[in-house]
């Protein structure tokens, strides 16, 4: 069974569904943190150790970037997937802000054909895109504000709420004050430094297609556009 790595914002924001997946699938997970493994959760075992010698499950080795005594190598996050049980473009996960799901959505856009096929190849892989609330405000603000359009705005709103693909994350104060020390140093936007210090937190790349967040957030984490390949 591979296991899954998930950070430690998506542990938090998922906790039933993990435990859940935990106890009935037995479902292992290797928690990281600013994108180094930190933590395990695995099935409990009734010797009270892990995962239990039942059912046919293996108990679960040591996770690869900890060594014997407990010490840590530091493993970038492709690499430890790749260890984990699956290569990094399998597993891989990606901040998206606002420049991209609005292009998305809006035939008019010069981006909306690399945008859309980008988007269609996500959806179609299965790979989980994190954004911080915010993102749905953006969006409806540049249909609702560029388009004229407030119908419509409001059916993008709650398609990207309802619809499963972007895993949302509040901003709460640690993120906030992430953010506001990138928008400092990186001289971004008040906004666009809330991506980029999620992208850091989960210690994932970020996807956009805005020229200042391109150049700017380079320092800070991985910055794609979305016609390039992820992985």
């Amino acid at each position: 069974m591979d296991i899954e790595t998930i950070g430690v914002r998506d542990l938090k924001n998922n906790a039933t569904r993990i435990v859940r997946a935990v106890r009935e699938a037995h479902a292992e997970y290797v928690v990281t943190v600013h994108g180094e493994p930190a933590a395990v959760i695995r099935p409990f075992g009734p010797d009270g150790r892990g995962t239990p010698a039942i059912r046919g499950h293996r108990a679960v080795p040591r996770p690869d970037g900890c060594d014997r005594r407990g010490g840590r190598q530091r493993l970038g996050i492709a690499q430890l997937r790749r260890r984990a049980g699956g290569s990094a473009e399998a597993r891989l996960m990606a901040v998206v802000d606002a420049s991209v799901m609005a292009a998305v959505v809006n035939g008019a856009d010069p981006h909306h054909d690399v945008a859309r096929a980008w988007h269609a190849r996500v959806v179609r892989e299965g790979r989980p895109l994190y954004a911080p609330w915010i993102l749905v405000a953006e969006v409806a603000a540049a249909i609702g504000r560029g388009q004229g359009d407030a119908s419509l705005a409001h059916r993008v709103a709650k398609s990207m709420t309802e619809g499963g693909v972007i895993r949302f994350s509040p901003i709460d104060a640690a993120l906030a004050a992430r953010a506001w020390a990138i928008a400092a140093d990186r001289r971004l936007r008040g906004c666009d430094a809330v991506y980029v210090a999620l992208a850091a937190e989960l210690g994932e790349m970020l996807v956009t297609l805005d020229a200042q967040q391109l150049a700017r957030a380079a320092g800070e984490v991985e910055v794609q556009r979305p016609g390039k390949p992820t992985g």
